[in-house]
C-alpha cells in the first residue's frame, strides 16, 4: 500500500500530539480520550477494536479477517458464507 505510514510511541503524551495528517485512525489503546483528540484534528474516523468487532458481528475472526470484514464491501475481499 502507498502513502501508508505507521506510528509507534513510547510514552502517553506522544499521541496527543498535534497533528493534522491523519483521516483514519486505529486506536488500539485503552484510551478513550484519544478518539476525541484525533477527530479534533481532522481525522474522520477513529476506529478501536470493539468499533471493528461491532462492524464484523458474525462470528469471531483473526484480526486480518476483522479487518477486511468491518472496513471492506461484501465479495470484494471476503465473501459471504452461507447460512445452510
Amino acid at each position: 500500500m502507498q502513502n501508508i505510514e505507521t506510528m509507534y510511541y513510547e510514552k502517553e503524551e506522544e499521541l496527543f500530539v498535534e497533528d493534522y495528517r491523519y483521516k483514519l485512525v486505529f486506536n488500539f489503546t485503552s484510551l478513550p480520550k484519544l478518539k476525541r483528540h484525533f477527530l479534533k484534528q481532522s481525522a474522520f474516523k477513529v476506529l478501536s477494536l470493539d468499533d471493528l468487532k461491532k462492524a464484523a458481528p458474525e462470528k469471531e475472526y483473526c484480526f486480518s479477517e476483522l479487518l477486511k470484514r468491518a472496513l471492506c464491501r461484501p465479495n470484494t475481499l471476503w465473501k459471504i458464507e452461507n447460512a445452510s
